[in-house]
């Protein structure tokens, strides 16, 4: 993609076309997974960016950062419901009980000093407890008929509407708890000062910050990915293969 071209595509396409770039979305503080329908250019006017260092900062990427240069629109839509499951809801299971406990173990040691950690630990459970309601709905209702619309259309088979009418219905839900997570996140990132420990955080204060930076980035990941990549694929599958 070119930089005029950019200036002109949204933030979701400029980081479809390259995944790598969402590292210098995440360092801008500029949300690519739930409003990534944003034109570059206006957000750059909005935020009063400096034009040229943004976009040379997204033409010499660095591919040590977080986020791989992985292709996720040439990927299938099953091995992309795959991923998000065996990947992105697979951490939170298998994480969310250290991470509460660490969170808990900083909490007792440095509340007097930092109250704001009161807040991180109360935030990340309601995440957590959010997320697994999600998650069961994403897995029990939607993602198996966004297989069913999948297979249709490779098959060239048509098959019945979905219980709730259209696919719209529950990716709209979708929708709205990834923006209440969104806001969540970014409550957090504002807590802790973009992942930043203060002067006098020990080893477990550093860990927790570097943990929960890892947890965030990985479900920006997901919310990414769904919203800009499953969705709207699912959106023109129901078109041409529901009767």
């Amino acid at each position: 993609m070119k930089v005029d071209e950019m200036l002109n595509s949204s933030l979701a396409s400029i980081v479809i076309d390259d995944f790598s770039r969402a590292n210098i979305f995440y360092r801008y503080g500029l949300d690519f997974y739930c409003n990534g329908q944003q034109l570059l250019k206006d957000v750059i006017a909005e935020k009063q960016l400096d034009e040229t260092e943004l976009l040379s900062d997204l033409q010499r990427i660095k591919n040590k950062c977080f986020y791989s240069a992985t292709d996720f629109k040439q990927w299938p839509l099953d091995l992309l419901i795959d991923y998000i499951v065996k990947r992105h809801h697979r951490m939170v299971y298998n994480k969310k009980d250290a991470l509460l406990a660490l969170v808990n173990k900083v909490l007792d040691r440095h509340k007097q000093e930092h109250s704001e950690l009161v807040q991180i630990r109360d935030s990340l459970i309601e995440s957590i407890q959010e997320l697994g309601k999600h998650f069961r709905k994403e897995e029990n209702i939607l993602f198996p008929f966004i297989i069913k619309l999948y297979y249709a259309a490779q098959n060239d088979k048509t098959i019945e509407p979905m219980h709730c009418n259209t696919v719209l219905n529950p990716i709209n839900q979708m929708h709205m708890e990834h923006e209440h997570e969104n806001q969540r996140y970014r409550h957090i990132i504002a807590l802790t000062n973009n992942f930043m420990p203060p002067f006098d955080a020990d080893e477990d204060y550093i860990e927790l910050y570097n943990e929960l930076e890892t947890f965030i980035l990985d479900l920006f990941e997901h919310i990414h990915i769904e919203n800009n990549i499953i969705f709207p694929q699912a959106v023109e599958l129901e078109k041409k293969v529901v009767v």
